[in-house]
């Protein structure tokens, strides 16, 4: 066993003893959740499950519809919904996973690891349809109905006042990103302006 902030630890799989290594850094992860049983953790697990049940129900076999129905489709609406609930879960197993690995001997941090694995694995399998639908609809399509009717001066086309790409930029489950509607001010990995 060794101590790590006060705690012992077990040894290595391995069987062999590890030198002493005295205190280990941990991140700290406050930023997402003040800890393994903050309510909010707990809140954001249930919240990711009850969401995509709901997202699944809503969207499910209506994106092209919504697509082909112009300016008064909720294509939009729907890939919002979408990224929302990626970026809960997203922070969700972050935690879980980077709690895990500062302490992999820790049966308590082990367990949430599992919980949250298992979760938020059930909650994902509701938003799978999303990537196959999406994926059906031409790019054009897509591009035209999302395309906002009067860009701000502040914004180029395709962008967020954030600074983030548009969910169009990309392709839901692809790795390329377009760069047409870049803008030449664009920071680089950017298509958009960080001039406000």
């Amino acid at each position: 066993m060794r101590m790590m902030f006060g705690r012992r630890l077990a040894a290595p799989a391995s069987g062999q003893g590890a030198a002493e290594l005295g205190d280990l850094p941990e991140w700290n992860l406050a930023d997402l959740y003040s800890g393994m049983e903050a309510p909010e953790l707990k809140r954001d697990i249930a919240r990711a499950a009850s969401d995509a049940v709901a997202f699944e129900a809503r969207w499910k076999g209506t994106l092209a519809a919504e697509a082909e129905r112009g300016a008064a489709g909720r294509l939009g609406e729907a890939l919002t919904a979408y990224e929302a609930l990626e970026e809960l879960i997203g922070r969700i197993v972050s935690y879980a996973g980077l709690i895990y690995a500062g302490n992999t001997a820790d049966p308590q941090r082990a367990k949430l690891y599992g919980d949250v694995q298992e979760k938020m694995t059930d909650a994902s399998a509701h938003l799978l349809f999303f990537a196959l639908e999406l994926n059906l609809i031409d790019d054009a399509v897509i591009e035209l109905r999302l395309r906002p009717t009067r860009p701000s001066p502040t914004t180029a086309r395709g962008c967020s006042t954030s600074g983030r790409t548009s969910p169009t930029s990309s392709r839901i489950g692809s790795s390329s990103c377009s760069m047409k509607s870049r803008s030449p001010d664009a920071a680089p990995g950017t298509a958009c302006s960080t001039r406000r």
